[in-house]
Parts: structure tokens; C-alpha cells; sequence
């Protein structure tokens, strides 16, 4: 039987190029809770068991693990800026420094205030989400968070949805700890890539395949074609990674999605893997938010790892 993981029978035509520097791209966002540490080969990603993991690039292999914090934000150097579990009830948002180079030590921690009726909570709930981004701005670490809450329904009301936002930013010393709360306005929106605006007119595609998205550090870009139809019903798609500073084409691999957030590290390709569910052969196959390396080398899965999932999947009101 052949699931959906990524398998080294789907290669198309491998070519590896020139490895990319790590020196050349500083630290960097690849998804919410993901972040990547070029210089160091190391992903800092929020697990499943409410903590936050160091991941090797090169192997998979868990550097160090903390439960003290749960979602990265922000890497400054080796200081990690990361969102703690904010206890049931209480209205802070809950900021800690890790040192990276001590295993995650704990090295400064604030608590952000919030107004009623902002909660602070990683996972959204089935009609609330609250999201925290960091910066460092003036000398200080500055945190702005965004916060939804919508009206819980099975079915489309006509007119204007029922929904309040309220944004708010806090300035922290990282010496001192000390918060100052700024005044409101429109939290940070977390970038998503794509090909918009990036120069790919010396890049010559083959025929069929088309721009798809840029990679998270903006150094390649995407191309890719769908590939036909695989044993068990799903359609394949054809890699095609370009580098934007020389315009070689890096690799061309065989994939089970057509694009999805991605970087390339030295010979690795590190992608975000979305939760899917299907029947194959009578089976029930569930696969949860996962990070995955494939080795360009030789077109393998070198590595897998689940991400925690804050998207609302539970059951939603029954339609009246």
C-alpha cells in the first residue's frame, strides 16, 4: 500500500546544483511556530506537546526540547522569543526569552497585560483566534498580538458577519523586563510567500511548468507542473527550484502537493507537509501538520516532524 508520505519512488529527474550558504540568509519565519536558523542549521518549532523543540537541519535530530515556552516568534542571535501557555482565566500574553545556546534556558519572562475579552491562547478555539508577532524596534523587543471572535454558527447569516478585532503592542527591555503597553494599532500581518514582485525573468522554465511560490528565505523560487496521476488516485506534481542569484535550476523532484511553504538548506529541502485524511486500500490514512526534509542528493525523506496545529478542527453548531 502507498501512502501519502513523501517516497523516494515519486523522483522525477534529481539534479542538485550549488549548495546554498547558510551565511547568506539570516534567521527567518517558514510558518507560524517555525523558525529558521540558516546560520546554525537549526528549526526552532512549536510540538505537539505544548513545547517547543530545536531541530538539526541536516538529521532531524532533537538538539534540545522546552516545555518553559510554546511558539517561536522570533530568533535574535541566540535568544529566542517565544509565547508561554497563558494560564485558563488570566488576561496576559505570556513572553520568554530562551537562550538557544543553553539547551532553551529560560532568560527573561514579561507578561503583556490584555483588555477584556482578549485571551491569549496558541490553539484557536471554534470562534476566537489570537495571534502574537515580535520585533525588535528602538532597542526594544516590541510584541504585537491580534485578536478575533466571532459569532458561532452552522449556517451563513446575510449581511455583515458578526465579528470584533482587537489589536494591541507592548514595548518589553529585555534587561529589565519591564512592559510598556503601546497604544493600539494594527498588529503585524505575517507575510506569505509567492512569486509576486520577485525578478524570475531570466529564469527559463521548461515546458508546462509555471511560478509557483518564493521560498521563505527569498532565496529560490518555485516552479511546478502537476505530474499525473499516482496508484492511489492523487495527483503528483513536478518540482522545478530555481536559485534567484544565479537562475539555475537547483533540483527537479517528484511531489505529492503542488507547492507549499519551503526553503533549501545546503543539500536539504525543508517544506511544510498540511494535515490530510484519505481512504486508500479500505485504510483510514490521517497525517497530521508535519515538517519534512527530503535530501537532494538522493531525492529521500531524510526526516519528518509533526507540528502543533492551532487551526479550530472540531465540530462546528448544527445548522437550524
Amino acid at each position: 500500500m502507498k501512502t501519502r508520505a513523501w517516497v523516494a519512488a515519486g523522483i522525477a529527474s534529481l539534479m542538485f546544483g550549488a549548495a546554498i550558504p547558510a551565511t547568506l540568509v539570516q534567521a527567518f519565519e517558514l510558518s507560524r511556530g517555525v523558525i529558521v536558523d540558516p546560520g546554525r542549521g537549526v528549526v526552532y518549532l512549536m510540538n505537539r506537546e505544548h513545547g517547543i523543540d530545536a531541530t538539526e537541519i541536516a538529521s532531524g535530530k532533537i538538539i534540545w526540547h522546552t516545555t518553559v515556552a510554546a511558539e517561536p516568534l522570533l530568533l535574535l542571535d541566540d535568544r529566542l522569543v517565544a509565547q508561554a501557555e497563558t494560564p485558563a482565566g488570566a488576561r496576559t500574553l505570556q513572553i520568554t526569552i530562551l537562550n538557544t545556546a543553553a539547551n532553551g534556558e529560560p532568560v527573561v519572562s514579561a507578561a503583556v497585560p490584555l483588555p477584556a475579552p482578549v485571551f491569549a491562547s496558541i490553539d484557536d478555539g471554534m470562534s476566537t483566534s489570537f495571534t502574537a508577532d515580535a520585533r525588535m524596534a528602538s532597542g526594544a523587543l516590541e510584541v504585537s498580538w491580534h485578536f478575533v471572535q466571532r459569532a458561532a454558527s452552522g449556517f451563513g447569516r446575510p449581511g455583515s458577519p458578526l465579528t470584533s478585532e482587537v489589536d494591541g503592542a507592548a514595548r518589553i527591555d529585555l534587561k529589565t523586563a519591564q512592559v510598556q503597553v503601546l497604544p493600539a494599532r494594527n498588529a503585524s500581518t505575517r507575510p506569505s510567500a509567492s512569486s509576486g514582485g520577485i525578478a524570475t525573468a531570466n529564469i527559463r522554465l521548461e515546458q508546462g511548468f509555471n511560478f509557483a511560490i518564493a521560498s521563505a528565505d527569498g532565496l529560490t523560487i518555485l516552479a511546478n507542473k502537476a505530474a499525473g496521476i499516482d496508484a492511489t488516485g492523487w495527483t503528483d506534481y513536478l518540482w522545478a527550484i530555481y536559485s534567484l542569484q544565479t537562475h539555475e535550476r537547483l533540483a527537479e523532484i517528484r511531489m505529492p502537493t503542488s507547492a507549499a511553504p519551503f526553503f533549501v538548506l545546503s543539500s536539504m529541502l525543508v517544506y511544510v507537509s498540511r494535515p490530510y485524511g484519505r481512504r486508500i486500500d479500505g485504510k483510514w490514512i490521517q497525517e497530521p501538520l508535519e515538517l519534512r526534509a527530503v535530501d537532494l542528493n538522493n531525492g529521500r525523506e531524510a526526516w519528518k516532524m509533526p507540528v502543533r496545529d492551532p487551526a479550530y478542527r472540531g465540530p462546528l453548531p448544527p445548522r437550524p
